[in-house]
């Protein structure tokens, strides 16, 4: 038996284990061009569903559909997910979920939040729906957008209550090693605030505190901010800032009557937010200062630059004093209104030249902007609503329209020539990317040296394993190092522990 000792597979595969999320690294890790996805799930608020999209097959139609909430069942009455308040026994219509924001992650899991928004019962328990992406061996929704299992029925959803009654989840976030952060809109009889959740196959856990507004404490020991926010939108960039815009939420206070969210644009950096929670000002185009952003609704980042994060962001309508429009904030500066013409402008992502393209929702247009050189066009007739703007991994450019209940694409290059999928749909609503990035694979890579000599060993046997949920190691493969240099190689693997 041998008992030389293979010092460089140790480096590799501690390095291995620690970095296991990284893109890429040296000494053996290895990216391996990820697998293009294929797929979009569309949260639909009119029914409490979402829609499977098959964006690249030769026609692009909606292969499923998977409902998050109940709905009328055969006795005439509408179930009730998780109950209102006790002795509240208000029964909420699959619409009054207001299902919608999404969020994959990296495995291409769908999370989607049935927020409550239009419940009519202040007490109602908001929720997020998991759609499992790999269904193989599943009793799910699969042949068609009209064979949808009755609610609690499909193997592939899963619904977790979050928050507390009458919060009203209503911006979710998944970052590249699985963090979940969700932001919580108008919390009944308290403020709005983010909550981080892990989740470990099985269950979802609230990690940490609440973060609320750059708080302090009150006379009731619970957070009080100087700034009420009402998260809506989100997205996190490369060094993890979490921006999200607040926006129009009112609610009963303590002593009774209402009072606003101060709408605007927010950051902070998702590991240390008491310390980096920074509400976003706004400047002139000539660079007079205006105060704080007034308003918000979508939102979108270009991270290219670690140093130099450039947001860009849209303003629908007045609320809290705002100007509807296109706002751009470059590097360490504040928000500035652009001079490109907007309708009530929603949604909006890049294509794959780095153009930004604007869902107009009140003239059914869709307008496009070129950072670089700042061309824009504006392109009309697409429907009644447009709100959400997605990308798929051809390059085209999909926008969910939401009253006239289709998804539009078309190639950036010839916007006029358009792809529709109008069937599978009941006022679909999402604003982010909601194109599912099917998750990279990865290669570990060493070789198996003699200790003394640093000699290739050719004709052994390395075996990999994986850290599972439960902090076990199970056995995922096996390998035999090169009679030439002793290297070994396993590839295709999704991240985690080896």
């Amino acid at each position: 038996m041998s008992i030389k000792k293979n010092r460089l597979l140790c480096i590799i595969m501690t390095i291995a284990m620690l970095v296991a999320f990284l893109p890429s690294m040296a000494f053996g890790l290895e990216p391996v061009e990820p697998v293009e996805p294929a797929y979009a799930y569309i949260p639909n608020m009119g029914d409490a569903s979402v829609s499977k999209v098959d964006l690249t097959a030769e026609t692009p139609l909606v292969v499923a559909r998977y409902f998050t909430a109940p709905r009328l069942d055969a006795a005439g009455d509408w179930g009730d997910l998780f109950g209102s308040a006790a002795g509240d026994l208000t029964a909420i219509a699959p619409a009054g979920w207001r299902t919608s924001r999404l969020a994959i992650d990296p495995a291409g899991n769908a999370w989607a939040l049935n927020t409550g928004a239009d419940s009519g019962v202040a007490t109602v328990q908001g929720s997020v729906a998991r759609i499992q992406f790999d269904v193989s061996g599943l009793t799910t929704t699969s042949t068609s957008a009209g064979d949808i299992k009755l609610f609690g029925t499909d193997e592939a959803v899963t619904v977790f209550p979050i928050g507390d009654r009458g919060d009203c989840p209503r911006s979710i976030n998944v970052t590249a090693d699985g963090r979940i952060f969700i932001g919580f809109h108008k919390a009944y009889e308290k403020w709005g605030y983010f909550q981080e959740y892990s989740f470990d196959g099985t269950d979802l856990t609230p990690v940490g505190p609440r973060i609320y507004g750059l708080g302090v404490s009150d006379e009731l020991g619970d957070p009080y901010p100087a700034f009420d926010i009402a998260p809506y939108n989100a997205t996190i960039d490369v060094n993890g800032t979490l921006w999200f815009v607040s926006y129009g939420s009112s609610r009963v206070n303590r002593n009774g009557g209402t009072f606003g969210s101060n709408n605007g644009i927010y950051s902070f950096n998702i590991d240390d937010p008491l310390n980096t929670f920074e509400r976003h000002l706004e400047s002139s185009p000539t660079g007079e200062p205006m105060g704080y952003m007034k308003s918000g609704y979508g939102i979108l980042i270009d991270d290219s630059d670690p140093e130099n994060v450039i947001v860009y962001a849209t303003i629908m309508d007045t609320a809290g004093g705002a100007t509807p429009g296109f706002y751009i904030k470059d590097g360490n500066a504040s928000f500035i209104k652009s001079g490109i013409v907007t309708y009530a402008p929603r949604g909006l992502a890049f294509d794959d030249n780095g153009v930004i393209w604007i869902a107009n929702s009140s003239n059914g247009s869709v307008t496009s902007f070129n950072p670089d050189g700042g061309a824009t066009a504006n392109y009309t007739g697409f429907g009644s609503v447009p709100v959400g703007v997605g990308k798929d991994p051809e390059g085209r450019m999909w926008i969910i329209v939401r009253d006239s209940n289709k998804l539009v694409g078309f190639d950036p290059a010839t916007p006029n020539d358009r792809i529709t999928i109008g069937s599978g749909f009941n006022q679909p609503y999402a604003y982010g990317d909601f194109a599912v990035h099917t998750p990279p694979t990865y290669c570990i890579c060493g070789y198996k040296l003699d200790a003394d000599t640093e000699e290739g060993l050719g004709n052994w046997t390395i075996e990999l394993f994986k850290k599972d949920d439960a902090g076990g190691w199970q056995f995922v493969k096996s390998t035999t190092t090169s009679a030439i240099d002793g290297k070994y190689c396993f590839d295709g693997l999704l991240a985690g522990e080896y």
